[in-house]
């Protein structure tokens, strides 16, 4: 077992973020403490030796559980992954490149409470993807809108396809309540799409993938926004 591997166990063991349960948590193990501890001093006695066992007891078993927890971590392939991202605002308009559904099961999260409308950009072959995604979202009374690229290497018509999109927005919407997310098919269908949302002044997502090491998995984590600000300066100016 690494050093890094029992340091990410380490940490993920002792995690303090969620208060309330952490609290609760910590009340319900001070009680069994003291209970457990009454046992020993029953067990071993309450003399100086006695009370040296049981502190070094107290060391020696949430050591034990960090071992076994980061060994568990290592069989199982799990990552415990936090992204220090913030996640994106609920809208009721999502574009989303169709690659796999699972994906798009996370990116929709944020949103599922107040989502009525979501456009499809697709290709040839993940059509077949893109039409089980839009009958799951129109049986839950969504307005659902498909849209072929039929080159995935082609950014322009990834730019066309998004473009209209925002062109073609119902009246009760408008670019910045249409966020896209840019996670699936390839990078160049990320670009044109990136491009088409910096045009219309339109708000983006990214979910990504839990990793183990270096090595992408197939679990996808929740969406986090993504915010291209321009800076203020000079442009270079064209010469003939």
């Amino acid at each position: 077992m690494t050093r890094v591997a029992f340091s990410r166990a380490f940490r993920a063991f002792f995690t303090t973020e969620a208060v309330a349960a952490f609290v609760v948590g910590a009340v319900g193990v001070a009680v069994l403490g003291n209970a457990v501890s009454d046992l020993l001093k029953k067990w071993l006695g309450d003399d100086t030796p006695g009370l040296l066992q049981v502190a070094g007891l107290a060391v020696v078993v949430p050591v034990a559980c960090v071992i076994l927890f980061a060994w568990f971590l290592a069989r199982t392939g799990r990552s415990v992954a936090k992204l220090d991202k913030q996640p994106p605002a609920a809208c009721p308009g999502l574009i989303f490149l169709v690659g796999r559904a699972e994906v798009f099961e996370k990116a929709v999260g944020p949103h599922e409470s107040v989502l009525r409308h979501v456009w499809l950009v697709h290709s040839p072959e993940s059509f077949p993807e893109a039409e089980r995604i839009a009958a799951g979202q129109r049986a839950k009374g969504r307005h659902v809108s498909l849209s072929a690229v039929a080159d995935v290497h082609d950014p322009d018509g990834f730019l066309r396809a998004v473009r209209g999109v925002y062109a073609g927005l119902p009246t009760d919407l408008d670019p910045g309540q249409v966020i896209a997310d840019y996670t699936g098919m390839t990078a160049h269908a990320s670009v044109g799409l990136t491009l088409a949302c910096l045009e219309a002044g339109a708000p983006m997502q990214y979910t990504p993938q839990a990793t183990r090491g270096l090595v992408p998995g197939t679990e996808s984590l929740q969406p986090f926004r993504v915010m291209i600000r321009e800076v203020p300066g000079p442009r270079p100016s064209s010469r003939a």
